[in-house]
């Protein structure tokens, strides 16, 4: 008798523990089958880039080269990231001339992220915005091109 009573309290201990995705005895307080609390949302990412261009010009500076070289490897790395494209020029001249100017640059960037591989598919858009925004007090922090990664 003393046997099948020791028989039955191992039992109903066993019945109160229970090991649940791993091998340790854990106390039973929720069914193993509860399904796993859903993982965090992806954080999303905009990575916004400047290139730099001098007064009047839309050629791509010497030392804005490294910047394309960056937003191509990103690119590279992240295909499926989509990247919109926005020239602005600085207040000087005449308001047409500066939405062309914009425009311009915009596609120089363009260009040299063809030259670099990246896909027409990876740019989503490429416009000239002119004097639209004042990015600084200075004339010549407005004259830049911005690379904006877009979801």
């Amino acid at each position: 008798m003393k046997k099948v009573m020791s028989v039955v309290l191992c039992l109903v201990a066993v019945m109160f523990f229970v090991s649940c995705a791993s091998n340790s005895m854990v106390v039973m307080t929720a069914p193993c089958d509860e399904p796993a609390p859903a993982p965090p949302a992806p954080k999303v990412i905009k990575v916004t880039e400047n290139v730099m261009f001098d007064w009047d010009s839309d050629v791509i500076r010497d030392d804005q080269q490294v910047v394309l070289d960056d937003i191509a490897g990103y690119l590279v790395e992240y295909p499926d990231t989509l990247l919109v494209i926005e020239g602005y020029a600085s207040e000087e001249g005449a308001t047409d001339y500066n939405l062309d100017l914009s425009s311009r640059r915009a596609e120089s960037v363009r260009a040299g992220l063809h030259e670099r591989g990246i896909a027409p598919a990876s740019i989503k858009s490429v416009t000239g915005k002119g004097e639209t925004t004042i990015f600084g007090e200075a004339l010549k922090e407005n004259r830049r091109v911005l690379v904006i990664t877009v979801d």
